[in-house]
């Protein structure tokens, strides 16, 4: 495996995100990661050795992070675009049957780092936030499930009894999603993404601007196709940052207009329905339906063939400039494996 690293200018006014080795799908580094590590058929796994914060212990950090979250104008910001959202389309608005959070962390860091636990700790809120809102607008519930290998059991713990969140193993949740999921991942890896994209594009997704990634150099561009599909095809608002942090930064909330049905994620499968099919000698041999009266078409030699391309993911994080402000520029690993 051979490490290339790169220096690229930051967007102009933006910050990067520094974020703790904590989640199974982001980078463990604090430079901007464009790598194709980890794969997504890879899962990785929780510690094992102790101590543990007991459920106790994860539900009152969590119970105090809630009271300030919920006071904090990013949760107002939050909500007012998500009234705005569904005012705007109130004649056929998103229809949400179940809601999936993908590596949001664990609530007990083996390093013990609070900067961690509260970004997952804050992600969870506002995943909670989002999810409930979504209730009361649709009047109808709906399934909250989380897939994050690194969970401890005492987190999956809280996580079921506190929250009602169902616990799936990676990759479940990726074959879990539908045009009715909200799918929501912040600063995850391409490949995750694209792993989660595959199926079925969501409803409303919230992750990383498709933006972000025409910063930085990539050696396989259509890693993002599926992220910038979402992108080229989907209502979008920023996603509030919170006053002073970084857990949110450079996410987007993507809502399917109501125009844009599910045919984007059956498009891979009539193209191959429609298109043309070579024996072993070379020969077209799609049978095409004709009036009684046309010529017999003239043989071609070549066909089109649809490159189904997928997205990739990755977390994205930055170096600080010494006084709190962030560097202009990124460092990014690209890896080629």
């Amino acid at each position: 495996m051979t490490d290339e690293w790169i220096k690229v200018t930051a967007k102009s006014g933006r910050r990067r995100h520094t974020r703790p080795p904590t989640s199974s799908s982001s980078s463990p580094s604090t430079s901007l990661k464009t790598s194709d590590s980890p794969d997504p058929d890879s899962t990785p796994s929780c510690r094992t050795t102790g101590p543990f914060l007991s459920v106790d212990e994860i539900a009152r950090q969590h119970k105090s992070l809630q009271t300030q979250w919920e006071t904090s104008t990013s949760r107002e910001a939050l909500i007012a675009l998500l009234d705005k959202q569904f005012a705007a389309t109130s004649d056929a608005p998103v229809t949400i049957q179940d809601a999936i959070c993908l590596g949001a962390g664990t609530f007990d860091p083996a390093d013990g780092s609070w900067q961690a636990k509260r970004s997952a700790h804050l992600q969870v809120l506002a995943f909670e936030t989002i999810v409930s809102h979504l209730e009361s607008l649709l009047d109808k519930k709906i399934i909250r499930i989380t897939q994050e290998p690194v969970l401890t059991p005492n987190d999956e713990t809280f996580l079921k009894t506190h929250l009602s969140h169902t616990i799936l193993p990676s990759p479940e949740a990726f074959h879990a999603i539908t045009p009715n999921t909200l799918l929501y991942g912040i600063h995850l890896y391409r490949p995750i993404y694209a792993a989660a994209l595959e199926k079925s594009l969501p409803g409303i997704f919230v992750g990383t601007d498709a933006d972000v990634w025409d910063t930085v150099s990539m050696e396989k561009k259509h890693d993002t196709s599926r992220l910038q599909q979402i992108h080229n095809i989907y209502n979008r608002v920023t996603f509030p940052e919170e006053k002073g942090g970084t857990v949110f930064l450079n996410t987007t909330i993507y809502f399917r207009k109501a125009d844009s049905t599910s045919s984007d994620d059956t498009k891979n499968e009539s193209t191959k329905d429609n298109s043309t099919k070579e024996d072993d000698k070379g020969r077209d041999t799609t049978t095409q339906r004709e009036p009684k009266d046309a010529p017999t078409p003239e043989k071609q030699g070549n066909h089109t063939t649809l490159h189904t391309q997928d997205n990739k993911k990755e977390d994205f994080t930055t170096q600080d400039g010494g006084k709190g402000e962030a560097s202009k520029t990124a460092t990014i690993d690209d890896r080629k494996i």
